[in-house]
This record gives structure tokens, sequence and C-alpha cells, in this order.
């Protein structure tokens, strides 16, 4: 692991992660394209986590990992939240019109679109997502 964040299930987190990721940015010499990919992705699937992943006000904490292996970066978000797989979630029909799309669904569907080698487990009681970009 070259580096992890760990955030609590506040929306309010999402400014550490972004101030995170800068961080993370400076040590492994990401392009422009690749941060910004790499912080939407990983903004939808927090958000998700925070807005419908407990079922109680209690804290939780989520992890997000970093690993470099031959150009990749691999990314593994941790939480202990109601069990949800986004590789099944339903891809949006992008040709209608906005009005009339369901609501939701796009954001998935861009991570969906932008990372490479999706994969996702559930293990003793956490939902371990993991997903890979080129350096």
């Amino acid at each position: 692991m070259i580096y992890k964040i760990t955030l609590e299930n506040r929306t309010t987190e999402l400014n550490k992660l972004i101030t995170e990721l800068e961080q993370l940015s400076k040590i492994v010499n990401l392009s422009a394209k690749c941060l910004l990919n790499i912080n939407l992705a990983i903004e939808e699937l927090v958000l998700n986590i925070i807005n419908y992943g407990y079922q109680d006000d209690a804290n939780h904490i989520i992890s997000i990992e970093f690993y470099i292996q031959d150009n990749l970066l691999e990314i593994i978000i941790i939480d202990d939240g109601i069990p949800f797989n986004p590789l099944l979630a339903k891809v949006p029909n992008t040709n209608l019109t906005i009005e009339e799309r369901e609501i939701g669904g796009l954001g998935i569907y861009f991570v969906k679109q932008t990372m490479q080698d999706l994969s996702y487990f559930r293990k003793n009681g956490l939902n371990i997502f993991s997903m890979k970009i080129n350096l």
C-alpha cells in the first residue's frame, strides 16, 4: 500500500477526500486527467456509501487504499455499510432525453466507463470494492 485515506460517513468529509487525493497526486505524479477521473469515481462511490449505506446515525469509517503495480493504480474502498455491489447497478439509457431518464445511475456508469478491472465482494461484514486506472 502506498497511501490510505480514512473518512467518516459524513458529506463534510468530501473536502478531506479532495485534499488527500491532491497529496496522493504529488506522491504518484498523476496527470490532471487521471486525478480528475480518480476523484470523480471515488467521490461518487463514497457519496453513495454515505447517503445509502447506513441504516443508523452512528459514525462509520470508510477506508480507501491505494496500490501501484505495473503502471496501474489500484483503489480499494472498504466500508461496513449494507451490502451493495455497484457492478450490479442498472445501466442507464443514455440515449433518452433528460426528461425521459430515471434519476440516478450516471455516477456508477461513469465509474464503469473510466476505471478498469472492477470487482466487488463482501467479507466479514465489509463491502470491498476494487478498481484500477492506468497511470
